[in-house]
């Protein structure tokens, strides 16, 4: 889930490109924590780079991930929610589907 800011340009950008360096991260399925805080960071510095060549790309998003494999599911960044009047935690790494 990407939500631009400042324009569309990173959200779209991350769209394209997050999912892509998961998939081709030879890690990937067996270290899915790591594999998907490098592919963050693989996107950051990409787009980075691709702003340094077209000043119109400048923009943010904002971006959470949850993969699903099996009964279990990876949620990237860490993130704290507020849920009907309760903080719902959901941490970097494996949790149970049930």
């Amino acid at each position: 889930m990407f939500d631009g800011h400042g324009g569309k340009h990173a959200a779209d950008f991350a769209c394209y490109h997050l999912p892509r360096f998961i998939a081709e991260d030879e890690d990937f399925p067996v270290e899915v924590e790591r594999v998907i805080a490098s592919a963050f960071l693989q996107t950051d510095s990409a787009f980075a780079k691709a702003c340094s060549l077209d000043a119109a790309l400048a923009s943010g998003t904002t971006a959470l991930a949850a993969l699903v494999v099996g009964r279990l599911a990876f949620i990237h960044p860490p993130t704290v929610l507020y849920v009907t009047g309760y903080y719902l935690i959901l941490f970097l790494g494996a949790l149970n589907a049930r």
